[in-house]
């Protein structure tokens, strides 16, 4: 059921994930609207978590944030059609090639966004602000947000909680990662969600992070071989 795997973080912020490791669906309950972080690959769950949410709060959800451009956090996003979509632009750019040249992204009806940015961008509902952060790392695009108010952030998957991190792709940079993990520490978050697995706690987990890209053998080995990929060597 829905109502067992949805978490409320803060007194605005709730997270839902299907399974133990799954993508999170994360939502800000703002004053007059909902803002909703990425959508899942669930199709199914990401519709049902999207009821659930508004059903709870008799609000709307209104922007859909996609924190990258994975399919994990994006095949969702048929069920928020009616929403301001809203990525970085490398995101837009990666998604819009792989419904092209990719099966699996191009059965599953993704949206684009409809509002693109790069570095940064704000949503406000009265005096409340959602930040949206540019960082890359994970992935080029790769975003998280910031909710000031009470000091929650959404990390995307450049934050993976008791797991080891994914970082395949082409433009995946070990040390840009590292630098987007130390912005979220700059901001002493009380609360943080990762984005995918167990939702976590102050700046310990991103802490962990950055130990696990920075210093574990096999990752070291990693950004050998990125830096090889890249003819950097």
């Amino acid at each position: 059921m829905v109502t067992e795997n949805f978490h409320q973080v803060s007194n605005s912020v709730w997270t839902y994930s299907p399974e133990k490791t799954a993508s999170r669906i994360s939502f800000i309950v703002l004053d007059n609207f909902i803002v909703a972080i990425d959508s899942g690959w669930h199709t199914k769950e990401s519709k049902l978590a999207r009821e659930y949410i508004e059903k709870i709060t008799n609000l709307k959800v209104k922007y859909l944030i996609l924190t990258h451009a994975h399919g994990d956090h994006t095949w969702g996003s048929q069920y928020f059609k009616d929403c301001e979509i809203i990525s970085a632009i490398p995101t837009y750019d990666i998604l819009k090639d792989r419904i092209k040249t990719r099966e699996n992204y191009r059965n599953k009806d993704i949206k684009l966004a409809s509002i693109t940015f790069k570095d940064e961008y704000e949503l406000k509902d009265k005096n409340k602000i959602v930040k949206i952060i540019e960082t890359g790392g994970h992935i080029a695009g790769s975003v998280f947000v910031f909710y000031p108010d009470e000091s929650v952030i959404i990390a995307g998957d450049n934050l993976f909680s008791e797991m080891y991190p994914f970082g395949g792709e082409e433009t995946a940079d070990p040390y840009i990662w590292i630098e987007a993990l130390q912005r979220m520490i700059n901001l002493t978050p009380h609360h943080v969600i990762p984005g995918s697995a167990h939702h976590g706690y102050s700046n310990h987990r991103i802490r962990v992070g950055i130990h696990q890209r920075a210093h574990r053998p096999d990752y070291s080995g990693k950004i050998r071989i990125w830096r090889i990929q890249k003819k950097i060597l």
